[in-house]
This record gives structure tokens, C-alpha cells and sequence, in this order.
């Protein structure tokens, strides 16, 4: 298996084919045909497609204080950069998803780490979890993993 940056050539030779970090590029093995051993591998890459997050980023105390006195239904996606699920729930889409089909929802997330003074007002012991405010008041808190709980949850504040 060849790791970032190392060289790829079946016979051990440095080639001038280097495998870049798996975050910018998607790496799939492929077999070499031709004079390279039939055992040798090489990781062929494409460019990777982000996703564009459309939902609002809350960075601070007072930005989070201000979206949920304006709104009267708020939805704070509450993530963490390491957790797992988090990240399949932002790849995936399944805020955004959600959060369409309830036009009167006003969704914004919250990154945890990167946000410190909002972890004592949001409350949440682990995430991923979405706080609900409601005419200005936190209401609720939820765990949800699945596009489908997440909608269900929301159905019940949106209807």
C-alpha cells in the first residue's frame, strides 16, 4: 500500500508519481498492465468533489443569541470535527435535506471545538446533537443519525 507521498513503481524504483493526501484527492487501486509485475498496484486519483455546506456557520455567543430571537423556529446543528457521524451527516447532506422540506426551520450549525463559549449555552453532552429554540427559547435537544429520524424530529416542531 503507497502512503502520502510515497513513490509508486512495481519494480522498487522512485517514480515521479507521488500519492497526494487522501483529504484532496479520491484514490482507487487499479492493476498496472504492461511491464510492471502483475502484483504491482498503483492508486490512480481523481480530484475530490466537496460538499458545499449551505447552511450557516454560528461562531460566537451573540451571533447564536441574535439567529434565535429573529426566528421563530431554530434548528443548531451541533458537530465536532472528529466525530465520525457528524461527518457522514454533513457529507451526506441530511441537515440540508431536512431542513428543506420545512420551509419555516432556520438551520445553523455549530463546530464545538472550534466554538468553546458556546458549549456551556448549547449543553450537549455528545454529538452529533441538534438543540431546537422555539420563540426564542431552547425547547429541546435530540440525537439523530439517520436522515430519516432527523426529519421526524423535525416534523414534530415544524407541524
Amino acid at each position: 500500500m503507497a502512503f502520502a507521498g510515497a513513490p509508486i513503481g512495481g519494480d522498487g524504483s522512485k517514480s515521479s508519481r507521488h500519492v497526494t493526501s487522501a483529504s484532496s484527492r479520491i484514490c482507487a487501486p487499479t492493476r498496472v498492465v504492461g511491464r510492471t509485475p502483475p502484483s504491482a498496484v498503483r492508486v490512480s486519483c481523481a480530484p475530490a468533489q466537496p460538499h458545499t455546506d449551505a447552511t450557516p456557520f454560528v461562531h460566537s455567543k451573540e451571533e447564536l443569541e441574535r439567529v434565535v430571537q429573529e426566528s421563530p423556529l431554530v434548528f443548531c446543528f451541533v458537530h465536532a470535527p472528529w466525530c465520525k457521524a457528524c461527518q457522514r451527516i454533513k457529507m451526506n447532506g441530511s441537515f440540508e435535506q431536512a431542513t428543506k422540506k420545512f420551509p419555516r426551520v432556520t438551520a445553523v450549525q455549530c463546530d464545538v471545538e472550534s466554538s468553546k463559549e458556546l458549549k456551556p449555552m448549547l449543553a450537549v453532552r455528545s454529538v452529533p446533537s441538534f438543540v431546537v429554540y422555539r420563540e426564542g427559547k431552547r425547547v429541546d435537544h435530540f440525537n439523530a443519525k439517520t436522515l430519516e429520524d432527523l426529519v421526524e424530529q423535525m416534523g414534530d416542531y415544524a407541524a
